[in-house]
């Protein structure tokens, strides 16, 4: 067979090899860990209905989300009452971070369909 004869195989290949180099590049972007859900959920708390409940910080994770210059930080903590520990987004100022502890009285916005988010932190 002939060099032009092998060309059809060499277009074919190119093509498969441009669509897994997409498919590899998509698939390593998702895999940064961040949930877009709970950060819309965060995002949006201001507008959904929900009731206001007081709580103390268990544990905190900074995300590698930000918004402007503010981080988005994964709250864990428990619910007055129950014994099932819960976790929040809560978007926190860079002058805030070094005061993060455990024990910080939050308040959490908690609305239907199971919607957290950690709307205010005391910081003393």
């Amino acid at each position: 067979m002939a060099l032009e004869d092998y060309s059809k195989y060499f277009m074919y290949g190119g093509i498969a090899l441009s669509i897994a180099a997409v498919a590899f590049f998509y698939f390593l972007d998702k895999k940064d860990g961040t949930d877009l859900g709970e950060l819309k959920v965060y995002l949006s708390s201001d507008r959904w209905q929900g009731d206001i409940l007081d709580s103390r910080i268990e544990s905190w994770q900074q995300t590698n989300a930000k918004y402007g210059n503010d981080f988005f930080y994964d709250i864990s903590f428990y619910l007055s009452g129950e014994t099932k520990l819960y976790t929040a987004k809560a978007l926190i100022q860079p002058s805030q971070m070094h005061m993060m502890k455990k024990g910080l009285n939050i308040k959490v916005k908690k609305g239907g369909k199971g919607k957290l988010a950690v709307v205010g932190i005391e910081f003393n």
